[in-house]
């Protein structure tokens, strides 16, 4: 006769013990399977060893039926930035294109009046970075973001 066909034995600690543990399996697949498809994204802009202050930071998705809209990003005085999507801190997971620029006007001050408004410019701003990185066409700088936090290090050279 075995376990189960002993009418004297109880079983209630194994059918709880089963319960229990068919419940953990479904959460963890409900929690894997459609868990956040966001990811936290931040980083530094640098220029050789020097961190690029009041850049401009744009990640476009690479992957298909990934969000494709734009995310930007400017940069701090000391290079650092975050992204944020259209709820907050978090762009979808997957491939990113990365393009920077910095724009000035054309003696080289950043264009911004007081308060941080936009001055009026005699002449349209000019890019300080480097072309190539200018747009997502152009840019060599490609990213796989994954789940959770993810800092990175945009290295922009002089001469690419």
């Amino acid at each position: 006769m075995g376990y189960f066909d002993d009418p004297a034995k109880d079983k209630t600690p194994v059918i709880l013990g089963g319960g229990v543990l068919l419940l953990l399996v479904c959460l963890w697949f409900i929690c894997g399977f459609f868990g956040s498809r966001e990811a936290r994204v931040g980083g530094t802009v640098v220029m050789g060893e020097t961190p690029v202050a009041g850049a401009q930071v744009v990640f476009l998705g690479q992957d298909e039926g990934n969000n494709r809209a734009p995310f930007l990003a400017t940069t701090d005085g000391e290079g650092r930035f975050e992204v944020y999507g259209s709820t907050g801190p978090g762009i979808p997971r997957g491939k990113y294109k990365v393009a920077v620029t910095k724009m000035v006007a054309a003696d080289g001050r950043a264009p911004n009046g007081e308060d941080g408004a936009p001055a009026s410019l005699s002449e349209p701003p000019v890019n300080q970075l480097p072309p190539v990185y200018e747009t997502v066409e152009s840019t060599p700088l490609v990213f796989q973001i994954g789940g959770g936090s993810n800092t990175i290090i945009v290295e922009l050279k002089k001469n690419p």
